[in-house]
């Protein structure tokens, strides 16, 4: 066989793995599209009317029952208006378990969000940190890449998490990208003071969030990965506004 064979046989094969590589990442996403759909369908179902005049019904109940019995991890639904953030979040007994698995505990590449596994599930503490991959195509918490910009930051800053225990609203004050290793980020930090986390965290915000910061009593962080340094992460703090 010639040269010239070999490298038409070789360019052949790269087109051939190229597209076959493309076809699988399709298949991957819209397996991932088809289960978050099928779940955002249940968390819809239970979302109780506006009239609602049926007082036999406990919809809040139901709707955790629900999402206990697919996944006993479960510990809440995160969303965040006007972004494709919307998802059942989980705590496990790590935090390496759900990188590559999903919310049915399926190997996925996409993994599922979920708590630092130091918090405890019902919110209790001072600091809770919820992580996601960052995926290219939007999925999971890609749209948190977007808050860099503080222009988008105004009709978006309000993230909901449906807890077992009730829902919460938390209010954004502070965004940026550092390193992973990036220190001051202790989980559950009960040993820290508020004030301290605070001042730390507006420091390092990438613009300024002109939001009132007194009587703080918990801070939520979201975690997941940034492309435009090596190994970096966006990290966004919260506070929260409601009991």
């Amino acid at each position: 066989m010639n040269i010239r064979k070999i490298v038409r046989l070789f360019a052949v094969l790269l087109i051939l793995t190229s597209v076959g590589l493309l076809g699988f990442e399709y298949w991957e996403y819209s397996q991932f599209k088809e289960q978050k759909e099928e779940l955002v369908e249940i968390s819809n179902t239970f979302v109780p009317p506006v009239t609602n005049t049926d007082t036999t019904r406990d919809y809040y109940a139901e709707f955790n029952q629900q999402f206990l019995g697919i996944n006993k991890d479960y510990a809440g639904w995160i969303s965040i208006g006007g972004t494709e953030i919307d998802y059942p979040m989980v705590k496990g007994t790590n935090n390496s378990y759900y990188l590559t698995r999903n919310f049915q505990k399926e190997r996925s590449k996409y993994g599922a969000i979920f708590m630092d596994y130091r918090n405890a599930k019902d919110f209790s503490d001072k600091h809770v940190m919820v992580y996601g991959h960052a995926m290219r195509n939007d999925a999971m918490f890609g749209f948190l890449d977007r808050y860099k910009k503080s222009s988008y930051l105004p009709s978006k800053e309000i993230i909901e998490i449906r807890t077992l225990e009730g829902i919460r609203r938390y209010e954004i004050f502070s965004v940026y990208v550092a390193e992973a290793t990036v220190s001051g980020m202790k989980v559950p930090a009960n040993d820290q003071s508020m004030a301290s986390m605070i001042k730390l965290y507006k420091g390092r915000s990438l613009y300024k969030i002109d939001i009132d910061m007194t009587d703080v009593t918990q801070i939520l962080t979201l975690v997941s990965c940034d492309y435009s340094i090596d190994d970096g992460r966006i990290i966004i703090h919260a506070r929260l506004i409601n009991n």
